[in-house]
């Protein structure tokens, strides 16, 4: 089946709730009567463009019995004949709307859009990262499909296993991708992959059904690298993705078990890479992932080292104290492995040393060939555990997928293509868990966002530790380990050598190029500490001269305070001095006029009073009234009450106001006032 034809099938399978033979076969033909909509194809057209596309046989009777049967509406004849060899078929529009919407990309290129948005730093076109993405669920549909058909019916399809022809730039590239957090693409790359049940249940001809019950009182074995993430090394997200398979596998009666060689396995295989790590580091401090995979792009996948170098960072842990790093992992393995049951049995070297021997050989030359680790404590425990499940499978008699109960669960994609491999034909028990996955996905019930992710990282890359190393680059990794600087020197120096190592100094040896790269560091940190002490004078300089400013403004603002404080006071002194004044003066003043207003006031009275009295003399002096004396004494009379009466109102008038004391003091006070007001002026 050619790449575009599987996105096609891949697309219009989807997420397929199809439980049926019948089912899947009548959408596998809708799709061909799609590409040929309105031309019509015949039985024998269908069979044969489902033989090219898709790489699968039909009979005419199993095509005839889909068309025809009573539940499907979806495929129409369009001729009038009644021979069956010339009858014609097509799709209704509205089933070709379907499909067209179904099988259209836009959905995957929006993903891919958006992933490149959030990743700048990747350095691929949208164009190229589509096409690599493609090619990958390619070979994964491919790989998944050739596991699960082997397992269905022992036969193999003879298709290429995944995890081939990718360089380890397009390897990061995709794991980028497999483990960005993203529901819309979880679940795509689901669908794109797990169609591939579909694909061989078209193959062997049966329903989902038949397979529901399969997995109860099977038994699944954990090799070394599967409790490794079960620990979480290198990836907290592989801990999550393998105890969600562990969780799918006990939901549906799935045993987990280990044996005592995987046991021994993890402490060799711990031990191992301790020792490697000490070999590289010696004394001295760990540098980070980061910085010590631009020499070793190995380094970057290096789950014991990473392990390591967040391990130092623990106050109570020591730098190169390998025999307690090398304690704590074993205890952690330990915790894992109390969680399931262990299964103990004697070393098949002993017990059949032959074939021991031969599988022993095969596997490990299979590994070198595909340029894995080959270290020996791990591939006789491999042995062991694979020649202990194929005894107990031959056990029941059993070369079915319902016979065989007995699998090894591994994540070495070299140990299940080696089987496959060594035994043709025969039903696959060393099995990759993404696989197993997948099946139980298929028929356990509902699928969550959780089992979307989860299935999603299980197909991230690995990065083989038994890859070529550069030997120039270890040389100078080595060199700079060894140099007698700090960590953070150490990690600059390495930096600076990945940059410049193609060009600048291509032409240098490993030593000229440590010593080089050395100097220019050390030049860049003098270069930086002379900038910095600059900086820093600069700095206090104009800190300095800030201070000073400062204090300048503080002063003049304390004088201009004092200045403001001085006039207030002298004001409120001439205030105080101008108050007393008018006070005095008022008083002074007032009690004066009062003086004169009572004496006046007192002469008035006494005027008058002496006035009536000369008056009234005279009158009486007069003996004779006569009638001119009348005249005059009325008259006199008159101009006396007259007087009377102004003298009276005088009196009165200025009395009673020239005698009110506050309002002379007022008078008088607003006459100072206003005549200091003048003076002042």
């Amino acid at each position: 089946m050619e790449r575009s034809s599987y996105l096609r099938l891949a697309l219009m399978f989807g997420e397929n709730k199809a439980s049926t033979f019948n089912k899947n076969l009548e959408k596998m033909i809708a799709l061909v009567l799609f590409d040929k909509y309105n031309m019509g194809l015949t039985i024998t057209d269908i069979i044969a463009d489902i033989r090219d596309k898709y790489a699968l046989d039909f009979s005419d009777s199993e095509i005839i019995g889909t068309i025809y049967n009573k539940n499907q509406n979806r495929i129409i004849q369009i001729n009038e004949t009644r021979d069956e060899v010339l009858k014609a078929y097509s799709i209704t529009p509205e089933e070709y709307e379907k499909i067209r919407k179904k099988t259209d990309d836009s959905s995957i290129r929006k993903i891919v859009e958006l992933f490149l948005k959030e990743h700048e730093e990747l350095d691929i076109s949208e164009k190229a990262f589509c096409d690599l993405l493609v090619k990958y669920l390619y070979d994964v549909f491919n790989s998944n499909a050739e596991t699960i058909q082997a397992l269905m019916n022992g036969e193999h399809l003879g298709m290429k296993a995944a995890n081939c022809d990718y360089s380890t730039d397009e390897k990061k590239i995709l794991n980028a991708f497999i483990y960005w957090d993203n529901l819309d693409k979880n679940r795509c790359v689901y669908q794109l992959i797990s169609c591939c049940f579909d694909y061989c249940m078209m193959t062997v001809r049966k329903d989902k059904t038949v397979y529901q019950t399969i997995f109860n009182q099977k038994k699944f074995y954990l090799d070394t690298n599967i409790v490794f993430r079960l620990m979480g090394l290198n990836n907290e997200k592989r801990k999550l993705v393998i105890d969600a398979f562990i969780l799918k596998c006990k939901e549906t009666g799935v045993e987990i078990l280990y044996s005592n060689h995987t046991r021994s396995e993890l402490n060799d295989t711990i031990r191992y890479y301790v020792g490697q790590i000490k070999a590289l580091l010696a004394d001295a401090a760990p540098l980070s992932v980061r910085a010590i995979s631009c020499l070793d792009d190995r380094m970057s996948n290096s789950a014991f080292y990473e392990q390591y170098v967040e391990w130092t960072k623990d106050p109570v842990n020591r730098t190169s104290d390998y025999s307690s790093f090398e304690r704590d992992l074993r205890m952690r393995t330990s915790k894992i492995l109390s969680r399931f049951k262990q299964v103990t049995f004697d070393d098949y070297s002993g017990r059949n040393k032959k074939e021991y021997a031969e599988q022993f050989e095969s596997l490990k030359q299979y590994k070198i060939e595909h340029r894995r680790n080959t270290y020996d404590p791990s591939i006789k425990a491999d042995i062991n555990n694979y020649l202990y499940i194929q005894e107990r499978n031959r056990e029941k008699k059993g070369e079915n997928f319902f016979a065989t109960d007995h699998y090894l669960i591994t994540a070495d994609h070299a140990f299940s293509g080696w089987e496959r491999e060594k035994r043709p034909g025969a039903i696959p028990t060393v099995v990759l868990p993404s696989v197993w996955y997948s099946i139980i996905l298929q028929y356990a019930g509902r699928t969550t966002a959780d089992d979307y992710s989860a299935f999603t990282r299980f197909l991230n890359f690995s990065f083989s530790e038994n890859e070529p190393a550069d030997a120039r680059k270890m040389e100078i990794l080595k060199s700079v380990i060894a140099l007698q600087e700090p960590v953070d020197m150490k990690e600059t120096i390495i930096f600076d050598i990945a940059e410049k190592l193609q060009h600048d100094y291509k032409d240098l040896n490993s030593e000229q190029i440590v010593e080089t790269s050395h100097q220019y560091v050390i030049n860049q940190i003098l270069s930086e500490e002379n900038e910095k002490a600059k900086r820093e004078t600069a700095a206090a300089v104009e800190a300095e001269k800030d201070k000073a400013d400062a204090q300048v403004n503080a002063l003049m603002n304390e004088n201009a305070y004092l200045e403001q404080q001085l006039k207030e006071s002298v004001e409120k002194t001439k205030a105080e001095q101008k108050q007393k004044y008018i006070d005095s003066e008022t008083d002074r003043r007032t009690k004066r006029r009062l003086k004169i207003y009572i004496v006046v006031t007192g002469g008035l009275v006494i005027g008058f009073l002496a006035l009536l009295l000369i008056t009234g003399k005279w009158v009486f002096s007069v003996n004779e009234v006569t009638e001119k004396v009348q005249i005059r004494y009325d008259y006199i009379k008159y101009m006396i009450e007259a007087v009377y009466l102004i003298v009276s109102g005088i009196v009165i008038a200025w009395g009673f106001k020239g005698l009110d004391e506050d309002k002379i003091r007022d008078s008088v006070r607003k006459r100072l006032e206003k005549d200091w007001e003048k003076h002042e002026i």
